[in-house]
Order: structure tokens, then sequence, then C-alpha cells
């Protein structure tokens, strides 16, 4: 039986008996689910990089089920997605220190202290930042524009500043 005889062959039989396969195949699943899971996840791990690329590409051609199943996923973990955004943030308080510092008025952000925790970045002026506890910067209400409050919690800025340094 030459080779194309036998792929042949096998191509009738599998035809005939196409119901039995799957029976067959899906009992074998059953039966050998968590080994075969593992197995899989081997290969994942032993080739990552070819998963990785197989999954880039079938991204960019299926964005629109991408962005459903992201969405999806999010909104069944919302709790989770809370709590790795609190862990970020407490591991990487310079990032957003310096986002919520600028906001929309174009602030610059020049420290004149190191960041502690608990503690909120103060604009003496313009550039220039003191770090102050977070109760000592809440309990006068100020705004940038308001003369009469910034004097206030600029004084008292500058002396936590000058009693820290001391």
């Amino acid at each position: 039986m030459t080779p194309e005889e036998k792929r042949e062959y096998k191509k009738r039989w599998y035809i005939k008996h196409k119901e039995l396969t799957k029976v067959r195949a899906k009992t074998w699943y059953i039966l050998h689910k968590d080994a075969h899971g593992n197995s899989v996840k081997k290969w994942n791990m032993i080739h990552r990089e070819v998963c990785n690329a197989s999954y880039r590409k079938w991204r960019k051609n299926n964005l629109e089920k991408e962005k459903e199943r992201t969405q999806k996923w999010c909104n069944e973990h919302k709790e989770h997605l809370r709590e790795l955004t609190k862990k970020w943030k407490t591991e990487h308080p310079e990032c957003n220190r310096i986002t919520h510092a600028r906001r929309n008025r174009e602030l610059g952000f020049i420290p004149l202290n190191e960041f502690f925790l608990n503690s909120n970045a103060h604009h003496v002026d313009a550039n220039f930042v003191i770090y102050i506890p977070m109760g000592m910067h809440k309990r006068v209400w100020h705004r940038q524009n308001d003369s009469k409050s910034m004097r206030i919690i600029n004084q008292i800025s500058w002396d936590f500043l000058e009693f820290s340094v001391l």
C-alpha cells in the first residue's frame, strides 16, 4: 500500500466512523482532563515566546473580541482590580504624586524635602513643593488663587520644613 492509498483509506475510515471517533475523543478527554491540562500548561511555559507571539497576532486580528473579553473580565474582577491598583500605587508613590500635583494647572514639581508616608505635596509657589503631613495639609482649606489662605498654609509648610530640617 502506497502512502497515498494509506492516507485515502484513513480518510474514508474516519468519515465512516466519525461519530465513534467523537465519542472516544470526548471520553478520553473526560478521563484525562487533568493530565492533558497539565501537559498543555507545561508546553505553554516552555514555549512562552511562541504562545505570546501567537496571542499578539490573534489579538491584532480580533480587536473587538479582545475588547469584549477584557471588559467582561474587568467587570467580573472589580475587587481584584481595586486591590491591584492600590498595591501598585503604594509600590510606586512617586508616579502618583507627580501626576496629581500637576493636574490641569501646569504646576512644576521640584520637591524641597523627601516624600514620607501619609504626606501630601503642597505647592508653595508654581514650581516648588513641600511634603507636609496629610492632616496638616487638610487642616487649612486653601486654593491656588486665594492669597489669604495660601499665605497661612505656606507659612505652616515653611515652618514644618524648617522644623523637620533641624
